[in-house]
């Protein structure tokens, strides 16, 4: 991966060409003052899996069934924007240690 920070833009082009050829991530950065540029490419290969843009989305879990597709309830009051066939990640799921860090499918409804 190369990464270029205050170069022209004449510059970024020229590199960022070399490193398409050459199957080579690329970075271009600039600061000017309060407004900043950023570029990026990743090759024609680089597949982008996030549908919205929007931040991963934090939910508190009340708990979860010991099924083996396991039903998980959100604690009172908590709302969620998942959709079927989502994927999510458990994390800090206290007495269940097994599951942390795990990707699993998103529940129904």
């Amino acid at each position: 991966m190369i990464v270029l920070i205050d170069q022209n833009y004449e510059t970024n082009i020229a590199v960022n060409n070399y490193c398409r050829k050459n199957n080579i991530k690329f970075i271009g950065t600039d600061v000017y003052g309060p407004w900043t540029r950023l570029f990026n490419d990743f090759g024609q290969k680089f597949e982008v899996i996030d549908k919205n843009g929007e931040d991963p989305q934090e939910v508190m879990i009340s708990k979860i069934s010991c099924e083996e597709k396991g039903i998980v309830t959100l604690l009172q009051g908590a709302k969620h924007t998942f959709e079927d066939g989502e994927k999510v990640v458990f994390k800090g799921v206290d007495g269940m240690e097994l599951i942390n860090g795990k990707e699993g499918e998103s529940i129904n409804g």
